[in-house]
Parts: C-alpha cells; structure tokens; sequence
C-alpha cells in the first residue's frame, strides 16, 4: 500500500482523540497538538516524515524488512524527543486497516498500539520531559509483527 505525503497524520481536532486510543498520557496531549503545527510548518522534518512514512507502511506484514526511523530534527528540541511518534501516528491508519483486512480483533490492535503511550509514558519518568523512550521497538507493533496477548507479546506474521 503506497502512501504519500503525511499519510494518515490527524488534524488537530482528533489528535487528543486518537493520542488518548493509544495510552498517551493526559500531561502530554496538549504539547503534541502544538508541536503537530510545528511539524506541518517546518519543511525539514516534514520532508523527513514524508519520505520515511512508505518504508513504515509498504512493508506492514513483512517480517524482517529493513526500515529506519528518520533523523529527528534538532530544533525545536521537544519536536525531536516526538518526531517518531508523528512517523507512527501518520501510519497508524494503514496499520488498521491491516489488522482489519487479517481478521485482528479491535481490542487486540488497541492494546498492542498502546505500547506507544506506555513508551511516552516511561520516557517522561527516565527523562523528566516528554518523549518517545525505545522508538525503533515500537516499528515492531505498527508493522503488524508483534501483538499484545492478554499480558503477553507475541510475534505473529498473518
């Protein structure tokens, strides 16, 4: 599934929605709204996003294809400790309708999808501030290779 340009990344309006899906924590919300404009005003880092986002998605399913997470921009600062939460957010819509199209239940994508606000979360207690701790483990649950079971992950290529 060929994407281009920002992929799924959602407006403003439903950033918090599908932040809180994801078990972001509340503290975090509002900046990532704001920084979410930053993204969309800087070339640079969109230029990145845009041109990592079809590694990301192209290969969903694909065990063991090589993918890189773009460079984080280095200014603004809070843009770089979230700039690979936007990568995962743009590809979110493509990740759902992979589990959707192979039968994954929706409570299962959910938990599984949730990693990412567990991984905002414990980057905000290791680091004080904002972030996302662990971004390349996370290419694993938005490429359809690892699934949360209950309490367990398990790698499951459909």
């Amino acid at each position: 599934m060929a994407t281009s340009g920002t992929g799924g990344l959602p407006t403003a309006d439903e950033l918090p929605e599908v932040l809180l899906d994801l078990g972001v924590p509340h503290e975090d919300i509002n900046e990532l709204v704001a920084l979410r404009g930053v993204l969309l005003k800087d070339p640079a880092a969109l230029r990145s996003l845009e041109e990592r986002l079809p590694a990301l998605v192209d290969v969903i399913g694909a065990l063991d294809e090589p993918f890189q997470l773009p460079e984080p921009p280095r200014e603004p600062e809070a843009l770089g400790r979230f700039f690979n939460l936007f990568v995962y957010l743009a590809a979110l819509p493509y990740v759902l309708d992979y589990h959707q199209r192979h039968g994954i239940p929706r409570d299962i994508s959910r938990r599984t999808l949730a990693d990412l606000g567990r991984s905002v979360a414990a980057h905000r207690r290791w680091k004080g501030t904002g972030g996302l701790r662990h971004p390349r483990w996370l290419r694993f649950h938005f490429r359809g290779e690892l699934y949360q079971l209950g309490r367990l992950h398990g790698w499951c290529p459909l």
